[in-house]
């Protein structure tokens, strides 16, 4: 029909989103296998956010000694998936920090200030013992 385009190959390497194969809007000949339209049907998706914290030094340096750290969300002080990873830039002083989850999209409705808090204590929280004092981002 009117805007569509047909190809044809022996093989293909298909790289699109994720919704746009949930809602069929390839038509592939031959149909794919139904395990995978089934295992496409079962992915999901969501919402995820980074949060960049610039610092004056990599303070948590030489004690963390990978590319990334994080800890499991206490449910009674913060909801699951809020600044639960935090990668290392360093030697740059940076940290970036993942939200996903309904906690993205809680953090969405927050201004920067209760988000960098709520970042602080959890690197509180994960640092306690080692550094009691972090500085401020």
């Amino acid at each position: 029909g009117a805007g569509e385009t047909v190809l044809e190959a022996s093989a293909v390497v298909v790289t699109v989103p994720l919704g746009v194969l949930k809602k069929r809007r390839i038509q592939f000949d031959p149909p794919l296998p139904a395990p995978k339209q089934e295992a496409i049907d079962r992915l999901g998706f969501g919402v995820v956010n980074k949060l960049v914290l610039v610092f004056d030094e990599a303070w948590w340096l030489p004690e963390v000694d990978c590319d990334c750290f994080g800890s499991i969300a206490d449910p009674q002080h913060h909801p699951r998936g809020m600044l639960f990873l935090f990668w290392s830039l360093a030697p740059a002083p940076v940290l970036v920090a993942e939200v996903s989850g309904h906690a993205a999209a809680e953090v969405e409705q927050s201004t920067e200030a209760e988000v960098v808090r709520h970042a602080m204590d959890a690197l509180t929280n994960i640092f306690k013992v080692s550094k009691p004092v972090i500085p401020a981002p």
